[in-house]
This record gives C-alpha cells, sequence and structure tokens, in this order.
C-alpha cells in the first residue's frame, strides 16, 4: 500500500465505503493486501480479507468519532447506514449544515479518514521493519507506559490500535513537579557525527522529501533567510504530514528550528510534532505550555515537560538517539531523558494539527561515523 494521501487514495477509500456491503465490488482493491489486513488476520479478529478491512474501517470510524464526531456523524450515516443526503439533512444530522456545504464537509471526512487509515498501515509497516518485535517499554519517570503489547505481535499492535487509540493526549499535562526553563545559546555540532541529510531551503536543489501532504511550502522569513512553512489555517488538508531520511538511520543527532507562527489561543492539541523512528514524536503543545515525548499511535505519553512555547519565537530543536536512550535538547538545554523501544524502526517526519501556521528551518541528520 502507497502510504500516501492522494485524490486517488482518497477515491479508493471512498469507492469501497460506498460499497461497503458488497465486497465483490472492491475485490480487486490494493487494501486487500495491506500490512493493517494482515495484522487484523493475525490477531484473530477477522478470519477473511474482506472482514479484516471492513473491520478496519469501523475501528478507524471509531477513532475518528474520538477526534471529530460531526465528520464520523457524516460517514456512518452515508456508509454504513446507506442514508441519502436529504434522509440525513431531514434527520437533522448533522442539525447546523444544509444541503450547499454537506458535501464540502463530506470530502473534507473522507480525506481525514483515509489519513487514519494511513497512519495505521504505516504503524503497521514500520513495525515490520524492525528484526524482531519489541517486548516492552520501560517506566518513564513516574509514569508507568505498559506498551509491550503493542509490539508482541502486529496483529495484537492493531487491535490496540482502534481499542486504546486516542489521536489526541489528554486534556491535562502539567505537574506540580515540572519547573519553566530558561534558554541559553543554540546547539553546537558533534565531531563524532557525520552529515547526512541537511536542508536549509536556501538552494535550488530538490528536497529530498519521501512523502507530503498539505501546503508546505517555501518562504523568505527575512530578505536573508528562507524557511519551510506549511499553514493549515486556511487549508481543506488539516493534518499536513512531511516525511524524509532513512529507517536505517536509528541512532542520530537530529536538529532542526520550529517557530510556531499563528494559531488560535484556544486550541489545545498538540500544534506540531517532529517525529523519529515512525512511531516516536516530540511534541509542542503551547495551550499546555508542554514539550512531550510520546508513542503514536496510539497517542501514549512517554515523558513531558512543562515550557512556555510562545507565538512567532524561534526555538532550537535537537534529539539525540542511541540504542533505547533517547534525549531531548531545547536550545541546547536538555529537557527529556528517557528510553524508547531500542529495535523501531522508521523515516522522519514533521507534522501539524488543524488551524496552525508552522515554520521549520535548518533541517540536520547526523549519525555516528
Amino acid at each position: 500500500m502507497e502510504n500516501n494521501l492522494t485524490k486517488a487514495s482518497v477515491t479508493e477509500v471512498s469507492r469501497i465505503l460506498r460499497h461497503l456491503n458488497q465486497p465483490e465490488s472492491w475485490k480487486d482493491s490494493p487494501w486487500l493486501s495491506a500490512a493493517l489486513v494482515k495484522g487484523y488476520l493475525l490477531s484473530g479478529k477477522s478470519q477473511t480479507n474482506y472482514q479484516a478491512l471492513k473491520d478496519a474501517f469501523s475501528d478507524t470510524l471509531k477513532l475518528l468519532a474520538q477526534e471529530n464526531p460531526d465528520y464520523e456523524d457524516i460517514l456512518r450515516g452515508r456508509f454504513w447506514e446507506e442514508k441519502s443526503v436529504a434522509q440525513m439533512l431531514k434527520d437533522g444530522r448533522p442539525q447546523f449544515w444544509e444541503e450547499r456545504n454537506f458535501y464540502l464537509y463530506q470530502k473534507k471526512a473522507l480525506a481525514r479518514f483515509t489519513s487514519l487509515l494511513l497512519e495505521q498501515e504505516q504503524a503497521c509497516q514500520a513495525l515490520a521493519l524492525a528484526n524482531h518485535p519489541e517486548r516492552s517499554l520501560r517506566p518513564a519517570q513516574k509514569r508507568e507506559v505498559k506498551a509491550g503489547v503493542f509490539f508482541s505481535f502486529i496483529g495484537l499492535l492493531v487491535l490496540a490500535l482502534f481499542v486504546r487509540g486516542n489521536l489526541r493526549p489528554a486534556s491535562k499535562f502539567a505537574s506540580k513537579n515540572q519547573t519553566v526553563l530558561s534558554f541559553p545559546s543554540p546547539t553546537a555540532s558533534n565531531t563524532n557525527q557525520q552529515i547526512v541529510f541537511h536542508s536549509n531551503f536556501e538552494a535550488d536543489k530538490p528536497i529530498e522529501f519521501s512523502y507530503k501532504v498539505g501546503l508546505w511550502a517555501i518562504v523568505s522569513e527575512t530578505r536573508e533567510n528562507k524557511v519551510l512553512e506549511v499553514n493549515s489555517l486556511d487549508s481543506p488538508i488539516e493534518y499536513p504530514v512531511l516525511e524524509f531520511g532513512k529507517p536505517e538511520w536509528k541512532d542520530f543527532t537530529f536538529e532542526t528550528r520550529v517557530n510556531i507562527v499563528d494559531y488560535e489561543t484556544t486550541n489545545d492539541a498538540p500544534l506540531t510534532s517532529v517525529r523519529f523512528r515512525g512511531i516516536y514524536k516530540i511534541a509542542f503543545t503551547p495551550y499546555w505550555k508542554s514539550v512531550e515525548l510520546v508513542l503514536d499511535p496510539p497517542w501514549t505519553s512517554i515523558s513531558e515537560r512543562t515550557i512556555e512555547i510562545r507565538k512567532k519565537t524561534w526555538y532550537a530543536l535537537r534529539i539525540e538517539v542511541a540504542g533505547d536512550q533517547v534525549d531531548v535538547f531545547l536550545d541546547d538545554k536538555r529537557i527529556i531523558t528517557d528510553t524508547i523501544g531500542s529495535k523501531t524502526a522508521g523515516v522522519f517526519g514533521l507534522s501539524t494539527w488543524p488551524a496552525v501556521r508552522v515554520q521549520f528551518d535548518d533541517l540536520i541528520i547526523s549519525i555516528p561515523k
């Protein structure tokens, strides 16, 4: 399966949804051979490829309901209950929409549903790259993170994705024992490592991105400096994603600069995150004054630090990973030290949530010489 949110991928998912109870209509779909479907079969939850895909779609709808109940209501009514738009509007579902804008929201709901499916597929593929499944994640500080169940078998991971899946973190991050930090000078480079990926967005050569969803653009921050910007404030693509690097870069130093330019102050989501080893993220949530190390999917907090993140302010982020050890620095100040699955592998990524404008600069990945 291609993990790329394109018009074709949304169209294919829409085709299956329109004939959800007529599997013969989509017997040629590439989704039937997806790693996600294989996971359902291995878990014993589903007995056939057709049933596995239907189960995956139904569980993904539950995830969508947690994130956006209106989107879930649209898709459930249209495809699971097989109601017409006129019937749904007559039933008052959803109450505040009319036929003139119903199809617009249905289109957005289908795009997000497809994106969630692709995220689950990507998680299964990332785990398959590891030589051996991880048995557990060690506890982080005072928080016990029982993640071994996600790595025992791919199938069990898939089940956990949908039973426990929560794409948004808990609404309360701060701890009384955490402190707000002040930051000194930027990061210094490590002479024991070699740079294998570098982009400052100044050169004319193509950027080595392997996957992109959303309105990413190179813009001039100042007359002398160009940066990578993504803006989901006015975009129908609400969850932009960018991927780069190679999964074999498991021990590395990753550096970038992050600037959350604009967002609604009531937005309590993790506005932007940097992904590494496929399933780990460093997430910034200004509303909760939180910088977090997260396992995703499903969204499971491993470590967090209370830090005030301000608008229109550049922060130098550095992530150092060796084996199961991860250290996170912000403006050259160590803010997180913890352990992760030592055999997990996957590419690097940048992502944002809806209604935010973010800039990145100076993406650098170094590995041991």
